[in-house]
């Protein structure tokens, strides 16, 4: 073989190397079926190609996809949960799924982000008898702090590691809430034929849409109210139940269940009375087990 023959050998050799990425294998790399096109058709496992490898894809394109899915799913979920109430439940419920990040999966990214906020820029915040004061109407918690006599509810030590545990206890509290409010759905609209894990997406909207506008409130706090987050804080919660929680119900339940006004109204507000009232046990039950392991 001549030199030149060999030369243009190696080129080619070496091209079809470099290239070997540059179209679907025989297999898919994942399940092994037959590789046609960029995806799997069984799997939807993505073939690679070299461009994959290359830094301009990985700071353009893989790293702002995995740190802020700029693929727009969750933004699209996240402009329909806060402008169209009960979209997303619908969306779910009947299977069309992949455009949008689920509720489930919303929901803990949501609740996680405002636990670790809270956490951050919550400082010490009231003491438990103030808290106490503040959420108990029934007296039952201050006569079952008065009962334990020998704890010193004003120690500054104590007051803080109740401060802390409660703030965590009150988060992990939350996660069970959906679940109470989905079982009232249950009740309230029997009539629909629905079952339970589709009350459950609802109210897993619901639950979110009210921990993101307190997150959006508490991200506004930390910039501009640092110093008074713990008691402006209260007061994001109590005004986002009392007036934004009762609409956004009205207008869920209405596209959710495809109800009438009048009928939808009704819905709303049992479930925000329900709402109200669930979260109000939890609360309390989270400062009756403060008192009790303090």
């Amino acid at each position: 073989m001549a030199e030149g023959d060999g030369e243009k050998l190696g080129r080619r050799r070496s091209a079809s190397a470099a290239n070997r990425l540059d179209d679907p294998g025989d297999r898919c790399p994942s399940c092994a079926e037959p590789g046609r096109g960029r995806y799997c058709s069984a799997c939807g496992e993505r073939f690679l190609v070299d461009h994959d490898f290359s830094l301009r894809h990985f700071f353009l394109e893989t790293l702002p996809h995995e740190v802020l899915d700029i693929d727009g799913k969750f933004l699209r979920t996240l402009r329909l949960l806060l402008l169209r109430p009960g979209m997303l439940a619908s969306e779910y419920v009947i299977g069309r799924r992949q455009r949008y990040v689920g509720p489930l999966r919303f929901y803990v990214i949501a609740f996680l982000l405002h636990a670790t906020l809270a956490a951050l820029l919550a400082g010490h915040g009231p003491s438990l008898s103030e808290h106490i004061r503040d959420t108990d109407p029934t007296q039952l918690l201050a006569r079952l702090a008065a009962s334990r006599s020998g704890v010193n509810w004003n120690d500054s030590e104590l007051r803080a590691s109740l401060n802390e545990r409660g703030r965590w206890f009150a988060e992990i509290g939350t996660l069970l809430i959906f679940l109470a409010i989905a079982a009232l759905q249950k009740l309230v609209f029997f009539r629909s034929g629905r079952r339970y894990l589709e009350h459950v997406a609802l109210s897993l909207n619901v639950v979110s849409f009210y921990i993101v506008v307190l997150l959006l409130v508490e991200i506004g706090l930390g910039i501009f109210g640092r110093s008074h987050f713990a008691d402006y804080d209260v007061d994001a919660q109590q005004w986002a139940g009392a007036t934004l929680l009762p609409v956004y119900w009205f207008l869920a339940i209405r596209r959710f269940y495809g109800l009438r006004a009048l009928p939808s109204l009704f819905g709303a507000l049992v479930m925000w009375v329900g709402h109200v009232l669930i979260a109000l046990c939890f609360n309390l039950l989270v400062l009756a087990l403060l008192i009790e392991t303090a």
